[in-house]
């Protein structure tokens, strides 16, 4: 294989590597985001619940 070649498949790769680390980081990030938003929905809805009844 050419040395060009390899050099543009390693930056491709480091590139892919990269982007994926990313991603990943996006999705753990708004997984929690989501969950804090959930928790604090579910503490503002339970005093009313409980008033009404």
């Amino acid at each position: 294989m050419k040395t060009r070649l390899k050099v543009k498949i390693s930056i491709v790769l480091s590139v892919s590597i990269l982007i994926n680390v990313f991603l990943i980081w996006e999705v753990f990030r708004l997984r929690e985001e989501n969950g804090r938003l959930k928790k604090e929905r579910i503490e503002r809805v339970s005093p009313e619940k409980g008033s009404r009844s």
